[in-house]
């Protein structure tokens, strides 16, 4: 079904916009935002599975497409194609938890005492839209506050810092992320580290229990090589100091490295990784901007986004044209690259010529013209209508669609 919805993203994005002067009024005709079936996004091959279907209907905040995951396991609901790519691949993870857990070596019975607190995360997401107003996101938000702020400059993920030192010990053997958002797999690793630490199983020796080998089941999806970059067995304080004195020895203020290390919406994998890739640009000036962008982030979903924004920048960076450093775009931020232009990164699964976004175009333009920049390149990670493209070809920026290949290293 064609849906349009007001956008939590857009939220986001029209924050960005406030602050740069007069208000801009956009005039239309403006696309209607809709998403169409899964089948016409997503490869057979994330349609359907051993242990899992995506519902055939999609839903958009007109940045975000918002699936539905049915698993044998529970259901879920996925807001962005590349987040749907981690989930599949978690489920695939959760069928050898499971086959593991039933072992007699790994104590079977034991395990089975656990099985409640599973079903307890199962009954709680067997309706997954239930309390969710449609395809609303935390990045809608964050375009429609990015159309009311680009000039004024101006959640938790706490519960998930508890994950007990076996279960991280246990994530990395099965090859997922001990601190996912996705309540099946943290169920079910809780309820595998409670009997593991009864039986006194190690990590080194559930490694020898887990059929196919150690992280197979996230090797296909391509996000163990990441996460092997990532020592995910230390302490969440360990990862965050680690990663504050990176920032600091990185030219980042020390204020600002500490804002962001203490904010948890960003669990310790996503500080990782956003640390991470602005260490992978040592030449790029002004991390400070970025930082301080980040360390605004009060929604997960933005979280996302955002460490993705800084991992498109790497790609831009490495493969397209070096940056000379961030800049602060009201509560937003950008680059500039080595000639002079503004490159604004997106990791949208849709981009629509809307209200908001005609409003963000002409902000982030004017914004522009008070630089020493060249004009303006905008690269979305994967599809933009063809209204959205030519409004702003006409307005003179470069428009660069389905990058996240090129940026990112990934289909999505």
């Amino acid at each position: 079904m064609r849906r349009a919805f007001v956008p939590a993203t857009v939220l986001v994005f029209c924050g960005l916009l406030l602050g740069l002067g007069s208000p801009v009024r956009a005039t239309g005709p403006y696309d209607t935002p809709f998403a169409p079936a899964a089948r016409a996004i997503l490869p057979p091959s994330m349609l359907a599975g051993p242990n899992f279907t995506v519902d055939p209907s999609v839903e958009t905040d007109g940045y975000l497409y918002v699936y539905k995951l049915h698993t044998r396991f529970g259901d879920l609901r996925v807001a962005s194609t590349a987040l749907l790519a981690t989930r599949i691949a978690e489920t695939a993870a959760l069928a050898q938890m499971e086959q593991v857990s039933s072992m007699q070596e790994f104590g079977g019975g034991i395990v089975k005492k656990g099985e409640q607190t599973v079903q307890g995360a199962v009954n709680l997401i067997q309706n997954p839209l239930g309390t969710i107003s449609g395809a609303v996101t935390g990045v809608g938000r964050m375009f429609e506050s990015l159309g009311q702020n680009i000039s004024s400059g101006g959640g938790s993920a706490g519960n998930l810092l508890g994950v007990p030192a076996l279960a991280r010990q246990y994530a990395k053997q099965f090859g997922v992320d001990p601190y996912t958002a996705n309540p099946l797999v943290q169920a079910r690793l809780t309820a595998m580290a409670r009997a593991g630490a009864a039986g006194n199983i190690t990590g080194t020796a559930l490694s020898a229990l887990i059929p196919g080998g150690v992280g197979i089941a996230v090797s296909a999806a391509g996000t163990t090589a990441t996460l092997n970059n990532i020592d995910l067995t230390a302490s969440p304080v360990t990862i965050a100091q680690q990663n504050q004195t990176q920032l600091i020895n990185m030219g980042v203020a020390p204020d600002a490295a500490a804002a962001f290390v203490e904010n948890q919406i960003f669990t310790p994998t996503g500080q990782t990784r956003v640390t991470a890739a602005l260490a992978n640009m040592p030449l790029v000036q002004d991390k400070t901007a970025f930082v301080n962008f980040l360390a605004g982030t009060s929604d997960p979903d933005v979280a996302l986004f955002r460490q993705r924004m800084a991992e498109m920048y790497v790609g831009y960076n490495a493969g397209v044209s070096p940056l000379s450093g961030f800049v602060s775009v009201g509560r937003h931020v950008a680059a500039l690259n080595a000639a002079g232009r503004l490159v604004v990164v997106f990791p949208t699964d849709c981009f629509f010529w809307t209200e908001t976004n005609a409003v963000i175009a002409q902000s982030l333009n004017d914004f522009a013209k008070t630089l020493p920049a060249a004009g303006v390149e905008l690269w979305a990670a994967n599809t933009v209508s063809r209204d959205f493209a030519r409004h702003l070809r006409a307005m003179g920026w470069t428009v660069h669609d389905k990058s996240a290949r090129r940026l990112l290293g990934q289909a999505y």
